[in-house]
């Protein structure tokens, strides 16, 4: 686990919480950070990221024996298994920040010209995948374990996909808001590496381009009246097909306005540096990178979908796309947004409100409140 990567940090900012209370083992490849002195880290050999599929069958075999004796014989002792979604094949209490299945129907209904692979069929391999991740979540989401949902959309598809009625707490993430904040120390140094002229607009977009919606991002940028179309930079920051989307832009003859950035660690200095966060979703549980650019007081505007969306109220924290596919409305909500500079400020301030009061230490309280109970023996 490490400290940047969406579902990796919200693991260790409450496991780092929970073992100030109670005793916490981390069973992972690896575990980023000394100053998690308190977590006892059993590694999990070999550590390697890809290929994927053989990472998780080896993760699942190697942590099967050691958990399954620790439940089988410690009798009263016996702890409490938390899995980050279907990592473990053994657990009481799973956290759930993904569903297979539900990215798998929403990928099926994605118009084809968002599709990175340009309307082409999966690879063998990304459906293998994606087929061994789906079924080992069937056979472990069942009705005898309880569930923390990231989020309402999420509760809501472990009742859709799985059939689970009752023991589902939604438990949304939060965001270091001292960390992530507004500051224009690095703002011209960024805007300047980017290619964003001082009179433009720099709209920002992070995460994986297919899944969290570069397509229709780039669709709404060629819809933009003349004016605004000459004044906006589409910086993606994330990882994908950039040949694809690059041809993409160019098209829709927008490829100017489009700057790629590689995934990197350092995510802060481009909201710091942006004057708008934009990410029309079609699946996104969660989505931790737009709580943390609403810490940093940008206007964003993202999916309903979304589970930070939750989070917002429509004109006061955040702006709302309400189907992701449709790049018309994006582009029009977007085009009000660059139009009124009153009304990104506005937004802006919304938003850091908001991610203020959803700190880590507040989840983690609410983490605390949901073991407890199971933890004096009610489990």
């Amino acid at each position: 686990m490490n400290s940047w990567g969406g579902q990796d940090r919200s693991t260790l900012e409450i496991a780092r919480r929970l073992s100030q209370r109670w005793p916490v083992e981390v069973h992972a490849f690896t575990l980023e950070g000394k100053q998690l002195g308190l977590l006892e880290f059993h590694p999990v050999h070999p550590s390697f990221a890809r290929p994927a599929l053989l990472r998780n069958m080896l993760f699942h075999g190697a942590t099967l024996l050691p958990l399954w004796l620790k439940a089988k014989f410690q009798g009263k002792k016996a702890p409490l298994i938390h899995a980050t979604g279907a990592c473990s094949l053994i657990s009481d209490v799973i956290h759930v920040q993904f569903i297979h299945a539900a990215w798998s129907k929403t990928f099926a209904a994605m118009p084809l010209e968002f599709r990175s692979t340009q309307g082409m069929a999966r690879s063998a391999y990304q459906k293998l995948v994606l087929e061994y991740d789906t079924r080992v979540e069937e056979s472990l989401f069942t009705n005898k374990k309880r569930y923390i949902a990231i989020s309402d959309s999420v509760a809501r598809d472990l009742k859709t996909y799985f059939g689970i009625r009752d023991k589902i707490t939604v438990i949304r993430h939060g965001v270091d808001s001292e960390k992530f904040r507004p500051s224009p120390g690095t703002r011209e140094s960024i805007r300047t590496q980017c290619g964003v002229g001082p009179r433009e607009l720099m709209i920002v977009f992070v995460g994986s381009y297919e899944r969290k919606g570069l397509g229709p991002a780039i669709d709404a940028i060629s819809r933009l009246s003349a004016a605004n179309k000459a004044r906006v930079k589409l910086v993606a920051v994330g990882g994908g097909n950039r040949a694809a989307f690059s041809a993409f832009a160019a098209k829709l003859g927008v490829a100017e306005n489009l700057v790629f950035v590689e995934h990197t660690k350092e995510i802060l200095p481009y909201y710091q540096a942006a004057d708008l966060f934009l990410m029309p979703t079609f699946y996104e549980p969660f989505g931790l990178v737009i709580l943390e650019a609403m810490a940093c007081g940008l206007p964003c505007l993202v999916s309903r979908s979304a589970g930070a969306s939750e989070l917002m109220v429509e004109g006061a924290s955040g702006s709302l796309i309400e189907d992701p596919a449709n790049a018309a409305e994006i582009s029009k909500k977007l085009e009000l947004l660059l139009d009124d500079e009153k009304l990104r400020t506005r937004l802006g301030k919304g938003a850091r409100k908001v991610a203020v009061r959803r700190s880590w230490d507040q989840v983690a309280e609410e983490y605390t409140t949901f073991f407890t109970p199971l933890l004096e023996g009610e489990k």
